[in-house]
């Protein structure tokens, strides 16, 4: 079971299908490894078709990319800086572009520390 727990104590069961939880600080798309906060049931609905539609073309086109890597961030230093670190490492290591390395920085910057997580988990396994 994949858990993904924050200093506070609210934990996360990753493992599953994709659906859609209500916590007291809002809406998450969880499931599947990932959690992504959400503004609305509509928003959540939507991101779990995309991704499961996503998820049927990635398994069709499996040879044409880097692997997926698996970044450890539970039990880890969880600050912000040190978290795109290992995440950038683990995508370099793996294969990925300078242009996509960038990218994914770009999009873990963009917004707050629930965004951070989010992409990372958009764009790594975690454990």
């Amino acid at each position: 079971m994949s858990r993904l727990q924050f200093s506070d104590g609210v934990t996360f069961d990753l493992s599953g299908e994709l659906r859609i939880e209500r916590r007291s600080d809002g809406l998450y798309v969880v499931g599947q490894g990932m959690m992504q906060a959400i503004d609305s049931r509509e928003e959540g609905e939507k991101l779990i078709a995309e991704m499961r539609l996503g998820s049927s073309e990635m398994d069709d086109n499996d040879e044409r990319g880097p692997k997926r890597p698996t970044v450890r961030l539970i039990g880890e230093d969880g600050n912000a800086f040190s978290i795109i670190g290992r995440v950038k490492k683990s995508l370099r290591s793996a294969g990925y572009s300078k242009e996509q390395l960038d990218e994914f920085q770009k999009e873990a910057m963009s917004g707050n520390y629930d965004n951070l997580l989010a992409t990372c988990m958009k764009w790594v396994d975690v454990e």
